[in-house]
């Protein structure tokens, strides 16, 4: 059989998560510092001793610090494969547990943050008799990835539909979805493919 000439793996934009991860470390420094500081106690312009930064430092810099953590969690994550074909069907690496409810980003980020959502990754499975359409839907400026059928996690945990975003991939959104979508509408070609229990993730059990 001919080689086949596509990806079957689609690695994860981690750069922007290193980025906002170290800036919000490096807040969460300054910040503890500047406490630290006002505890001992620092002048003001007319030499008086005030202390009255000590309360917001402290109480700002572990919330940066979870900040900072979560983002480089998720760019550790986003630096492996987001989606990998395989003879069996699609792994999905999902980054940062999604709520189901629409909030408003500020708050979804904190929200993110303090239930642990943000720091959780899950692969799913999807088998290609289960898979019931791969599309992209949104607008150029936040393209979304759908893939639609019964996917399965290790836990056992199952899912009927999955979107991941255009910013995830390191790569164009249409790219991937058109590599998906060749095994889907020619089987034959999925053989050749490695088994996702090769991979050091861990296969679901058959």
């Amino acid at each position: 059989m001919k080689a086949r000439s596509f990806e079957v793996q689609f690695q994860g934009k981690s750069w922007m998560d290193w980025f906002r991860g170290v800036l919000f470390g490096t807040f969460a420094i300054g910040s503890l510092a500047i406490g630290i500081a006002e505890i001992k106690g620092i002048a003001d312009a007319n030499g008086v001793i005030r202390h009255d930064a000590v309360i917001p430092c402290l109480l700002t810099a572990p919330i940066l610090a979870g900040l900072s953590g979560m983002f480089i969690v998720q760019a550790i994550a986003r630096s492996q494969p987001i989606i990998q074909i395989c003879k069996e069907g699609l792994i999905c690496r999902s980054v940062g547990e999604r709520t189901g409810v629409w909030l408003p980003s500020k708050i979804a980020v904190m929200f993110d943050v303090f239930s642990g959502r943000g720091f959780r990754q899950t692969l799913y499975y999807f088998e290609w008799e289960s898979l019931t359409a791969v599309t992209i839907s949104g607008h150029p400026m936040n393209y979304r990835l759908i893939v639609q059928g019964d996917g399965i996690d290790h836990m056992g945990t199952t899912i009927a539909t999955l979107t991941l975003h255009q910013h995830e991939f390191g790569m164009s959104i249409h790219a991937v979805a058109d590599a998906v979508n060749r095994p889907i509408a020619s089987p034959q070609l999925r053989h050749s493919f490695p088994s996702w229990q090769k991979f050091s993730v861990r296969g679901r059990e058959m």
